[in-house]
């Protein structure tokens, strides 16, 4: 149609005539992203319909354990020298009863944390509370002494980071007191019942008010057969924790009301 016939043309003639070509690769691709669209809400029904009907079971949510995870594994990028982190991160795994991982974890503090031996005494405690989890309590004790070995080291450690506490003759224990707590968790494990108090009493040097430990002790008198001092750690333990349902279930058992 030539020009002057365009210009006198019905008004919808010249607004065709008037238009650019349609592009065509914009066509294409609007119509591959209606197929794209099409096609993602066809699986997401049927995976929906199959559900429904018992077909596929639906994804396992994720668990705050796992969450956890993820966020230690955050900041541990952020701070890989913190060992109070890898430990959460060992015993975080341990309790999903990933061992496998719980040991990887411990062995890559070994290598990041080994110039900083306060920190990595934290990761190896933490292991050593992990294999009594792996009913490993055999193991367990090796580590935790390994802890109480070594517990020298960390303090040196703390004591170049405040060299303060050497003039106020500040005596730092460290991790020793947990050490003791775990290694005395593991004799408990084996039914070695005199070690198991000997541990408990070594971990009460450090925390003398440990109401929990106490307990703990007195359970392990309970299993002895030494009554007397069952009760007397159990009455002690009521001193700092009035209202503990433990202790006065061991009185309970021992015929006091």
């Amino acid at each position: 149609m030539a020009a002057d016939q365009v210009e006198h043309a019905e008004p919808a003639v010249r607004r065709v005539y008037a238009e650019e070509p349609p592009d065509k690769l914009a066509t294409v691709a609007r119509w591959l992203g209606y197929a794209i669209a099409l096609i993602i809400v066809t699986a997401l029904s049927a995976f929906i319909y199959l559900y429904l009907t018992g077909v596929v079971d639906p994804p396992a949510p994720r668990t705050a354990l796992e969450a956890r995870i993820d966020m230690i594994e955050t900041y541990l990028e952020q701070n890989p020298n913190n060992g109070a982190l890898w430990a959460d991160y060992i015993l975080a795994q341990t309790s999903l009863s990933r061992y496998p991982d719980a040991r990887s974890a411990w062995e890559e503090a070994q290598v990041v944390l080994a110039d900083l031996a306060d920190e990595l005494i934290q990761a190896d405690l933490a292991w050593a509370q992990s294999l009594i989890f792996q009913a490993r309590p055999e193991d367990a004790i090796v580590q935790a002494d390994h802890v109480i070995d070594s517990n020298s080291a960390a303090v040196e450690a703390i004591g170049r980071k405040n060299p303060m506490m050497a003039q106020m003759d500040i005596i730092d224990t460290g991790m020793l007191g947990p050490a003791w707590v775990v290694k005395a968790n593991a004799y408990v494990a084996l039914g070695e019942w005199d070690d198991a108090v000997e541990a408990y009493t070594m971990a009460l040097e450090y925390d003398p008010r440990g109401a929990d430990l106490l307990i703990l002790r007195a359970g392990v008198y309970y299993e002895l057969g030494d009554l007397d001092a069952a009760r007397a750690d159990a009455r002690e333990a009521l001193r700092f924790l009035p209202d503990d349902r433990r202790a006065q279930a061991i009185l309970e058992q021992l015929g006091e009301e």
